[in-house]
């Protein structure tokens, strides 16, 4: 679509808001199959840490230029008939181009996997997320550098808002088989049926404590008794420096 290996490179750094550099690039583009690959590996080495697209647009990366933004322009109407219809009920019409249909629902597939309990409010914060972040991609492919650090800002507090996460927490969910679920439950609480009945009669230990350091205490002052704890106590010595039982 984009003719370009490094274009569709700079399109990808957009859409998940990643740190893009020409001469990294340059370093991983030897091998179509690999190329995503090495560079995303170069991305996570401490130069580049925290680094994100905006940091790309201070650089002063512009996507297209006079000339090739009308390219791509053109490129969109003679495109624009092979918008999938579903697409178009789902989002709404007067949208110019197959790529910001594609965008809106390439990010809430990305959105929805990561949030897939969401409630009907963040719901609608989902949608609004994704019209912002097809505005912010338009922003960078026609070069309005200030218009896309709006959207950014925008798009952030608007996540915040809604409480949504980029990653799925896999620990639970509501695919998971009532065995699992029982299986999470029985490592921090008692099962509810069991064969020895007294295995979890005193599970926190809060019994022993009181039996050791409140019954046994109160016991000796009663009736005069001197039953020590077996764990903490001071024992007596004998003639012959032994301890004595």
């Amino acid at each position: 679509m984009y003719g370009s290996s490094q274009r569709a490179m700079q399109r990808l750094c957009m859409a998940f808001d990643i740190y893009f550099n020409a001469d990294v690039f340059d370093l991983c583009d030897i091998d179509d199959n690999t190329a995503v690959g090495k560079y995303m590996r170069h991305m996570n080495l401490g130069q580049h840490k925290g680094k994100t697209f905006d940091c790309t647009i201070d650089d002063g990366f512009y996507f297209t230029g006079e000339k090739s933004s009308i390219e791509l322009e053109k490129r969109e109407e003679d495109h624009a008939d092979m918008i999938d219809p579903a697409l178009i009920r789902k989002w709404g019409e007067g949208l110019p181009s197959p790529l910001d249909y594609n965008t809106l629902e390439d990010h809430y597939k990305y959105l929805k996997s990561a949030n897939p309990n969401c409630d009907s409010n963040q719901e609608i914060f989902i949608t609004d997320l994704c019209y912002t972040k097809m505005q912010q991609m338009r922003a960078v492919r026609e070069g309005r550098v200030d218009d896309y650090n709006k959207l950014t800002e925008s798009y952030r507090k608007t996540f915040t808002q809604a409480g949504l996460k980029t990653v799925q927490d896999t620990s639970m969910n509501s695919d998971d088989c009532w065995g699992i679920w029982q299986e999470r439950i029985s490592q921090y609480t008692p099962e509810e049926y069991y064969k020895n009945k007294k295995l979890y009669k005193d599970f926190d230990g809060l019994g022993d404590y009181f039996e050791r350091f409140v019954l046994r205490p109160l016991r000796n002052l009663m009736f005069g008794t001197q039953d020590r704890d077996a764990e903490f106590c001071v024992k007596d010595e004998d003639d012959n420096g032994d301890y004595a039982e």
